[in-house]
């Protein structure tokens, strides 16, 4: 994990956070809202990032968004360059290698079984989706209770408005996580289908070649039988019967 954090300069400077995690590269107001309320994030596998060697400026975009960051000086611009490039990378190789595991099914697993499983997945992620929305009511109505009050707590607003923030925050998350699981079910079950398709089609034309080849030997094995066919000699064959002259002094002694 690479933690960005991006100086602006200028009248009034402001502390910006870029958290660099796993496939993706989030932006936090300030540093005190990590891992609270996300201001927008890049999924470095699709993203292009680009670099300044003369202005120190580091740009990452995408379809979605785009991040400026600016370095103090040279070295942590390279330091904040070669990060992004190394989560980029472990983005695209963690994304080819999801897609090979997803094409195949598992010991003992079906399409259906497949299927079953993303969606008892799906409603729990949308169990808790509606979880934190209730909760996000609740804090909302709330924090306007508090601001309607003729004497305002500002102790009491302040911890209510943290508590929205937060639950805002769990919303959004629980909501990412939702949509997140649903493609990935989506892309997985189509390329099962794809899989499954290619293996029958593969398996077809391996049926196909063996039927071939037994029809090969067949003809192959009664050509050898028919070469080798020799027919029964009967008893009254031309070649078990040979004729002989009879001796000409049994004919004589026969006479006398």
């Amino acid at each position: 994990m690479e933690q960005l954090r991006n100086i602006l300069r200028g009248s009034f400077p402001r502390r910006r956070c870029f958290l660099s995690h796993l496939t993706d590269t989030a932006f936090f107001r300030n540093p005190s809202e990590v891992g609270q309320s996300c201001r927008g994030s890049i999924n470095l596998q699709e993203a292009r990032i680009l670099s300044d060697k003369i202005t120190n400026n580091i740009v990452i975009s995408a379809s979605s968004q785009t991040f400026h960051l600016k370095a103090g000086n040279d070295v942590d611009r390279q330091k904040w360059l070669s990060a992004l490039e190394y989560s980029r990378h472990k983005a695209i190789k963690q994304a080819e290698s999801d897609e090979d595991e997803e094409a195949h099914l598992g010991p003992g697993e079906s399409r259906v079984s497949v299927l079953q499983r993303t969606h008892k997945e799906l409603l729990k992620k949308l169990d808790d989706l509606q979880t934190a929305a209730r909760i996000l009511e609740k804090h909302g109505d709330e924090l306007i209770r508090c601001v309607s009050e003729p004497e305002i707590d500002r102790k009491t607003l302040s911890e209510r408005a943290a508590l929205l923030k937060i639950t805002t925050a769990a919303v959004l998350k629980a909501a990412e996580e939702f949509v997140d699981l649903s493609d990935r079910g989506s892309r997985r079950m189509g390329k099962v289908v794809a899989t499954e398709q290619r293996e029958k089609v593969m398996l077809q034309e391996q049926l196909e070649t063996l039927a071939k080849q037994h029809s090969s030997l067949e003809r192959a094995a009664t050509y050898t039988d028919s070469n080798n066919f020799n027919p029964p000699l009967s008893a009254y064959s031309d070649m078990e019967d040979e004729f002989h002259d009879a001796a000409e002094e049994l004919s004589l002694s026969g006479s006398r």
